[in-house]
């Protein structure tokens, strides 16, 4: 299978947001409307206009098929480096396993690479095993172990 990858545009929201929607856990914590929420809206905005922020889109035929929100952070530590973040992968179901992962995210790892990131962090789901094999076979290793509070 032939993939592409790009910047997200105005126009990908709906399929972005449809990414999330259809993630086992977005499926409660997504709403998949017409007209989507506002606060998609304004939030992709934000995003679009950011200098750190991109989110970056995989297309097989024509068709969004999976995304990747990366942002990049000044950093102090490591005597100023620049770190990347990468959050809110999603493969739709009918492409996993097939190589477009392993595309988005590599394709990704150069996007980070070229802005002069030194280092490259990402969350997961603890009950997301298959995620973390993922990104293990990336080159990812456990460094750390995160926690959330929320607002």
């Amino acid at each position: 299978m032939a993939y592409s990858c790009r910047r997200a545009v105005t126009s990908d929201l709906p399929v972005l947001v449809r990414l999330l929607a259809e993630d086992e856990l977005g499926r409660v914590r997504e709403r998949l409307e017409e007209p989507l929420p506002a606060g998609y809206g304004e939030a992709f905005a934000r995003i679009l206009a950011s200098d750190f922020t991109r989110v970056l889109v995989l297309e097989a035929a024509g068709e969004v098929i999976a995304s990747l929100q990366l942002t990049l952070i000044p950093y102090l530590s490591y005597i100023g480096q620049t770190r990347a973040v990468f959050e809110n992968v999603h493969v739709l179901p009918a492409y996993q396993g097939q190589g477009a992962g392993t595309f988005l995210a590599a394709f990704a790892i150069g996007e980070a690479r070229s802005a002069g990131a030194g280092q490259i962090v990402l969350t997961s789901t603890s009950s997301r095993t298959d995620a973390h094999r993922f990104w293990s076979r990336m080159g990812f290793a456990h460094t750390h172990v995160g926690m959330k509070l929320f607002l």
